[in-house]
């Protein structure tokens, strides 16, 4: 799973490992959670007027599923407990929910809690390090 930044920074090019990863979004299983849709289309709209970018590149890979369904609220409640801010805790829990392995994502409080979790929390660069393996 990616986290809304992996999106906001790889779409524009504004971040080379992220711009790499999207590149090669045909090549892994992705869930988009709604909340992670929200973000993106809002700041896309918002910073670069490319609302509608996000979901011509969601809809056309049959790889990549969007989660409309909010996850369980015992497994956000989980996150929260654990210290995630609201919606990061959602996107955790979205994680855990369909059993993903990986969540990737540029966000510091994130990689600073990968302890705590019970898939692994990597970055971009490091996603795509496992992908060349």
């Amino acid at each position: 799973m990616l986290d809304s930044n992996e999106y906001i920074l790889g779409i524009p090019a504004n971040n080379a490992n992220c711009a790499q990863l999207i590149d090669q979004l045909g090549d892994l299983k992705v869930y988009v959670p709604s909340i992670v849709v929200k973000e993106v289309r809002s700041n896309f709209q918002r910073h670069y007027g490319l609302g509608k970018e996000f979901f011509r590149l969601i809809s056309k890979k049959e790889n990549i599923t969007v989660l409309w369904s909010e996850p369980p609220e015992e497994l956000i409640l989980k996150y929260i407990n654990l210290g995630f801010a609201e919606e990061d805790a959602a996107i955790a829990a979205c994680v855990e929910w369909v059993g993903a392995e990986y969540l990737i994502s540029e966000n510091r409080h994130f990689l600073s809690r990968s302890e705590q979790v019970a898939f692994e929390i990597v970055d971009a660069k490091t996603a795509l390090s496992l992908l060349q393996v």
